[in-house]
């Protein structure tokens, strides 16, 4: 059971904007991890 699945019952309670905020922003952490690890390898 991933964590995602626990919010999209609630999602249709959530603002169109608030959602693509949040999907933005965990994105760009992962993104931020994902570099850094890649970055520190080398």
């Amino acid at each position: 059971m991933t964590p995602l699945a626990l919010f999209l019952p609630r999602l249709d309670a959530v603002p169109r904007w608030l959602q693509i905020t949040a999907a933005v922003v965990i994105l760009g952490l992962m993104a931020t991890r994902v570099w850094l690890f890649f970055r520190r390898r080398k």
